[in-house]
């Protein structure tokens, strides 16, 4: 009995050291107070990223990689804010956020999503995450797998980028586009009139090819030149209520990098004859003087700038016209109106206040003297500046405008009128073309249009 007593006792006495082994080597060893809890905090920013933005950080080491780990956070407002708390992050880590956001330019929500890289080290506060984060992100790395430190390869990278600027390098993780005017400039111009795909394909496209330390940023010098710095801080203060100041900041990049204005040059219009007008489906026609035919001309423009390609795109136009040897033109063009002037080849950028009025029928000037009109139903009248001729059923109106086209009844191209007929008896109110060997049909050759 007393041995079998020793027995339990024993067995007894090797479960506890059991036991305890156990609750030494398992789950609340994730408690231990030596390795506690840590809290991160940070912006996600290209424009601010909207509230629920995801942001994934994984381990990782410029020798072995990956480490397996991931740890996961979602912005909390649409200021771009977000916390991370974790008791395993440590090192280095490399971070991928995706999420929409706001438009510095428009002031509007992004479409759609837009992913943003970095490398960050985790014993770095803050952590922000932003363009400037995601250029360099290849050339980080190739440097840490050189050996260098974070801190070094920051610093290199970041000097490296600005110097295509003029800027003195700093840690773009410690800055917000509250706060750091080159930062908000930059954003602005990456995002300038293009669309999210379009944004992720220069952003994609500026790291690929800085991560040897060089990179060509041109393709943003006529962003650079077309941000109106005034909406821009007026987007940042109606959402932060506040804003860094970018003139100073776009005049000395413009300087630095030697950015002209585009040069938009209207493509060589026919020659054959210089009297176009809108028709009423807004196609601008010309006349072909030797046939009597109106074709249809679409105006395009080429737009060149200094170490740029030479692109032809089509404006929307508002106005297109002609006085004397100047052709006058404007329309939307990145998402604003542009004035222009193009006389002997050479264009000049106007403000609106400095673009002359459109010539409409009402404000046609004679410059070719006197003229008279013979018609088979009209009788002589002698015209001089605008000459009003009353017909039974309407109101013809005899647009003397250039050289270029004789109006008698005797001249080799015909004539235009503008018909004013508010009852409709004779035809639609608008501007016609008689050729010569039509005007005694009293037939209307082609349909009515805005002279211009």
């Amino acid at each position: 009995m007393k041995k079998l007593i020793n027995t339990v006792c024993i067995m007894w006495i090797l479960m506890f050291f059991m036991m305890m082994v156990i609750v030494s080597c398992g789950g609340e060893s994730d408690k231990d107070p030596t390795d506690p809890i840590k809290e991160y905090s940070g912006k996600l920013e290209k424009g601010a990223f909207q509230k629920g933005a995801e942001i994934i950080a994984y381990g990782w080491n410029a020798t072995t990689g990956y480490s397996g780990e991931s740890f996961v956070t979602t912005t909390t407002d649409n200021m771009g804010n977000y916390q991370l708390k974790s008791s395993k992050i440590k090192d280095l880590l490399y971070v991928k956020a995706e999420g929409y956001f706001y438009n510095e330019n428009s002031g509007t929500t992004s479409d759609s999503t837009l992913k943003l890289y970095s490398i960050i080290d985790s014993t770095k506060v803050p952590w922000n995450i932003n363009v400037l984060t995601h250029i360099i992100k290849d050339r980080v790395t190739v440097l840490l797998e050189s050996g260098k430190t974070y801190d070094q390869s920051i610093n290199q990278a970041m000097t490296e980028l600005y110097s295509n600027f003029g800027w003195t390098a700093v840690n773009p993780g410690t800055i917000s586009i509250t706060n750091n005017a080159q930062l908000l400039m930059l954003s602005a111009a990456i995002c300038k009139d293009r669309s999210v795909s379009q944004i992720s394909d220069l952003l994609t496209a500026l790291s690929n090819d800085f991560a040897d330390g060089t990179v060509d940023v041109s393709a943003l010098d006529i962003s650079i030149y077309d941000v109106d710095v005034t909406t821009v801080q007026n987007n940042m203060i109606a959402l932060y209520g506040t804003t860094p100041m970018l003139q100073p900041v776009k005049d000395a990049l413009i300087v630095f990098r030697g950015i002209s204005a585009p040069v938009y040059i209207v493509e060589p219009i026919p020659t054959d004859c210089e009297f176009y007008y809108f028709t009423e489906s807004k196609q601008l026609k010309y006349v072909v003087t030797d046939s009597y035919t109106l074709p249809t001309f679409q105006p395009s423009v080429l737009i060149t700038q200094d170490g740029h390609t030479d692109v032809t795109t089509n404006f929307t136009l508002n106005q297109f016209f002609k006085i004397g040897t100047t052709i006058y033109f404007s329309g939307i063009f990145d998402g604003e109106m542009r004035y222009m002037s193009q006389s002997g080849g050479v264009v000049s950028i106007l403000t609106a206040g400095a673009f002359p009025e459109k010539p409409l029928k009402s404000r046609v000037t004679m410059n070719n003297g006197r003229f008279s009109i013979t018609t088979n139903y009209w009788d002589i009248y002698t015209v001089s500046d605008i000459r009003n001729v009353t017909l039974s059923s309407g109101i013809a109106r005899t647009l003397l405008c250039s050289n270029y086209h004789l109006t008698t009844w005797n001249g080799q191209y015909g004539m235009f009128f503008v018909a004013v007929d508010s009852g409709l008896s004779l035809i639609t109110s608008g501007l016609y073309f008689y050729p010569e060997n039509q005007m005694s049909q009293n037939r209307i050759y082609d349909g009515a249009g805005e002279m211009w």
